[in-house]
């Protein structure tokens, strides 16, 4: 879940509600339904975002279920994880390694990467979700990133 955050730069509703069915592994693509203003995208998968997948598919229990990520345990086990189930699991793992971290920051390290490699912003805010003309603010924030260097706080 968190390598398809921070690398092919998925909110994590997009993570929550990501089907078995709009994965397309041979040609290293998902179609992400209903993100950000009920828009829908194509997102690439990198190689280390598909060698995390893979192996996240092969140990993955077998269910009717097409969501891809399911709950381990409790009594919700084999059911689709929720938004807030992989906030709580964000949560825990932050809490454990002591840093301040969120499903989002994950986001935009993957953008502030792409932006520090000299990535064009016009292909990249697609994948991203982000339409320039009806929200510049969003992409300038990644700029501002770029130059600046990351800081302790990772985002406004």
């Amino acid at each position: 879940m968190f390598t398809l955050m921070l690398r092919c730069g998925l909110r994590v509703e997009e993570v929550a509600h990501l089907a078995l069915g709009d994965i397309e592994l041979n040609r290293r693509m998902m179609l992400i339904q209903d993100g950000k203003g009920a828009k829908d995208r194509i997102v690439y998968i990198s190689n280390d975002a598909l060698h995390a997948l893979l192996e996240y598919l092969r140990v993955r229990p077998a269910s009717k279920v097409k969501k891809v990520f399911l709950v381990e345990k409790g009594s919700l086990t084999g059911q689709p994880i929720s938004i807030r189930g992989i906030q709580k699991r964000m949560e825990y793992y932050a809490h454990k390694t002591n840093l301040r971290i969120s499903c989002h920051h994950l986001r935009h390290t993957m953008a502030t990467q792409m932006l520090n490699a000299d990535a064009d912003l016009s292909p990249s805010r697609i994948s991203w979700g982000t339409i320039l003309s009806e929200r510049p603010s969003g992409t300038v924030g990644y700029q501002i990133l770029k130059y600046r260097g990351i800081t302790t706080k990772l985002w406004r």
